[in-house]
């Protein structure tokens, strides 16, 4: 047996949402549902820390045999469901948190907005005119159909890459478009805060990813050391803990922003699905797909 790292993000009961479909994290398959995750803790034994890993690592031996369990992104039911049971389990994870991802935000992050307003959608075909000129047509009738705007179609691209102000006149075009508005305490609902952080930090790692969830390559080289420093600031301000590991967000990555981690003096990071260059800033993960 050898190591390997696992990344999740939510885990979720499997509820159909608007038109009968399942919501916009199971079709994206960055959810699995509570069963599976059970499933997955009794199957993924023995599970070490990405500590051990990294550790050995820097030391120019080989990782312990194992599982590395990570979570992306900072969802609210880390710090319930998700703690419990690896409680219960005797095992522990890393949690890389993207700081912006707060329960006291002003509005959630533009991603999660727009899969609410998937989720929630009085109409089942519509047409969206994004920043540019580019018209994007929505059908929620089937199931395949919403799976394409959730995972492959320009209004998502834009709004994974774009700034505050470009994604915001597009999440008002989206919320006109399907007859929803987005529900203003939804950030509360989805988020953690900074004492929920405080727990998971008391028995398992925190790590960075970020304050805005942008992917770092399309960043400029201020944007990048401000993602890198504020968020690791920040979760160790409200935590007492050391932030050590980053977990590129989207998995994007490239020579700049590895340079651009190690430089501000991380020990380590992430990113999603194998590379020909393994180092200590090229951890490899399997994304956990679904159910």
């Amino acid at each position: 047996m050898g190591t390997r790292i696992w990344m999740y993000h939510r885990v979720l009961p499997l509820q159909l949402t608007a038109f009968g479909h399942p919501s916009c994290y199971h079709l994206r398959e960055t959810a699995i549902t509570p069963e599976v995750w059970a499933d997955d803790l009794r199957r993924l034994q023995p599970v070490i820390a990405l500590e051990e890993v990294v550790a050995a690592l820097e030391a120019g031996t080989a990782p312990p045999a194992g599982n590395v369990l990570t979570f992306d992104d900072g969802y609210a039911e880390w710090s319930g469901l998700v703690a419990d049971s690896l409680r219960a389990a005797g095992a522990t994870a890393t949690f890389f948190v993207t700081t912006g991802m707060h329960r006291a935000a002003a509005r959630p992050q533009a991603i999660d907005a727009y899969y609410w307003l998937l989720d929630q959608a009085r109409a089942p075909v519509w047409r969206v005119t994004l920043p540019g000129g580019q018209v994007c047509h929505g059908d929620l009738r089937t199931a395949a159909g919403k799976r394409w705007l959730v995972i492959e179609s320009p209004i998502k691209r834009a709004l994974a890459r774009e700034g505050a102000e470009v994604q915001a006149e597009i999440l008002a075009a989206v919320e006109q478009a399907v007859g929803v508005r987005v529900a203003p305490d939804l950030a509360a609902a989805l988020y953690m805060d900074e004492t929920q952080w405080r727990r998971l930090a008391r028995a398992h790692t925190l790590g960075a990813h970020g304050v805005t969830h942008r992917p770092w390559t399309a960043l400029t080289a201020d944007e990048l050391a401000t993602e890198l420093i504020q968020s690791r600031e920040v979760l160790e301000g409200a935590t007492d803990a050391r932030v050590e590991f980053a977990a590129y967000p989207d998995g994007a990555w490239d020579a700049r922003v590895i340079a651009a981690t190690r430089a501000v003096g991380y020990r380590a990071g992430l990113i999603v699905g194998d590379t020909e260059r393994p180092g200590l800033f090229t951890l490899a993960r399997v994304f956990r797909r679904g159910d």
